[in-house]
C-alpha cells in the first residue's frame, strides 16, 4: 500500500521567510531522467501505482503556478522507494 504524507512548515530562518510544503510518498519513485523532464516542463503522463492514467496536466500546472508565485520546486526520489516534493513559496 502506498502511503502519502503532507507537511506544512514556515521557514523563518532564511533571509526571506517562506512556506514549505512537503509531500512524500512510498510509491514507485521517479527516475532522475523523469525528474529532469518534469522540471523542464517536458513530462508526459504515465501509469499510476495501480494502473490509473491521467492527462499529464498535474505536475506541469503545479510547476507553472509555483514559478509564477516566485516559488521553488525540488524533487528527490529513488525508484522503488518513493518521492519527496518540496515546494517553497514566499511568505510575508
Amino acid at each position: 500500500m502506498v502511503k502519502v504524507q503532507q507537511k506544512l512548515k514556515i521557514d523563518e530562518e532564511s533571509e526571506n521567510a517562506r512556506l514549505l510544503f512537503l509531500v512524500e510518498d512510498t510509491g514507485m519513485g521517479i527516475s532522475e531522467d523523469k525528474i529532469q523532464d518534469i522540471l523542464k516542463g517536458e513530462a508526459s503522463s504515465t501509469s499510476g501505482t495501480k494502473g490509473e492514467s491521467g492527462y499529464g496536466f498535474g505536475l506541469p500546472l503545479v510547476k507553472h503556478l509555483i514559478y509564477k508565485l516566485n516559488g521553488t520546486l525540488d524533487i528527490s526520489s529513488e525508484v522503488g522507494k518513493g518521492t519527496l516534493f518540496k515546494i517553497g513559496l514566499p511568505f510575508k
